[in-house]
């Protein structure tokens, strides 16, 4: 008696889940972001974009990433979308958009608003970073590496980017390319031992001739970073 009644609720319990689950994709399948009608730079230096800013970041950034990591979804959505009409190439709120819409199992959400910001501020090197991360946590290895090419190639000292761009070399098995970009990488000061140890582990860590020594290294903290 008591396996039939486990069974019982067993079944209602994965009904349920079920329910739920395909709730919340009918719900994603609504969710329309709006052109924007005034974007700014999110590196405009004027003081009223600063304030701008400021004031976006205050009241969405954090309520998002909380909403985010509560489950609740389309408020997070909410949040990230409004930061971004405002600031189409924000590279926090393009990542954090990046990870929600791959974690509710809808990336072609997430291509809107790389599709936007590239085609507003197509020189923006932190688009194409966001972008490869975006299509790095796909899968879709030889897209990200186009995209953090692109990034080194707008922006060559930025530690993140070759980083991002050798672990992508890397997991193709493209070994002495990540060797490159690690070495440049951390040459500029990247923090995080996670390829050099790769590399090490594969025996292809062999620092470059023509590494800049530890003296020239360099820093960031408003980049967009992979694992």
């Amino acid at each position: 008696m008591r396996s039939h009644l486990f069974m019982l609720h067993f079944l209602k319990a994965a009904i349920l889940l079920g329910l739920t689950f395909n709730l919340a994709q009918a719900q994603t399948e609504n969710w329309v972001s709006a052109e924007p009608q005034n974007p700014t730079d999110y590196y405009d230096p004027s003081p009223s974009a600063r304030e701008l800013l400021n004031r976006v970041e205050k009241y969405h950034l954090a309520q998002g990433i909380s909403s985010m990591q509560g489950g609740k979804y389309y408020y997070a959505w909410q949040d990230f979308d409004f930061i971004l009409r405002y600031f189409p190439n924000h590279p926090r709120g393009l990542q954090l958009m990046s990870e929600l819409t791959v974690q509710i199992k809808s990336p072609p959400k997430g291509q809107i608003y790389f599709d936007r910001a590239m085609r507003l501020f197509p020189n923006s090197a932190s688009n194409f970073a966001a972008y490869g991360i975006f299509l790095h946590k796909q899968g879709k290895l030889d897209l990200a590496i186009d995209q953090y090419k692109r990034a080194v190639e707008l922006s060559p000292e930025s530690a993140s980017y070759n980083y991002n761009l050798g672990l992508a070399y890397f997991e193709k098995k493209q070994l002495p390319l990540s060797n490159e970009s690690a070495q440049k990488a951390y040459a500029l000061g990247y923090p995080l031992p996670g390829l050099r140890n790769k590399l090490v582990q594969a025996g292809a860590w062999k620092p470059l001739d023509d590494s800049p020594g530890p003296e020239t290294k360099k820093t960031e903290t408003d980049l967009p970073k992979n694992q």
